[in-house]
């Protein structure tokens, strides 16, 4: 899916998993004669599908930040600039009067 924006690319996924949850919702009986479960757990499955896909997204949104967050690399150089304007702000900020 190159060139396409993200909200297109979840557009096209969120209407390929609506499509296919209502083909579920409407061909249930086909569905419980070829699966070896019982019927009321395909009925669970089917019938909260959607809640599983956003627990599922979810999960999947807390974990890349928390990888994201955990793989962050320092950059001594920024830290050493945001030290030097902090103490320059400072100074101007005596000059005007305010005590920090």
């Amino acid at each position: 899916m190159a060139g396409l924006l993200r909200y297109q690319i979840f557009l096209a996924y969120g209407v390929a998993f609506l499509a296919a949850w209502y083909t579920a919702l409407q061909n249930k009986p086909l569905i419980i004669s070829a699966l070896p479960i019982s019927p009321e757990g395909v009925n669970f499955m089917i019938r909260f599908a959607p809640l599983w896909l956003v627990v599922g997204l979810g999960l999947y949104a807390i974990f890349t930040i928390g990888f994201r967050v955990s793989n962050f690399s320092d950059c001594p150089d920024a830290a050493v600039e945001v030290d030097k304007q902090a103490k320059e702000a400072i100074v101007e900020l005596k000059k005007i009067g305010i005590k920090l």
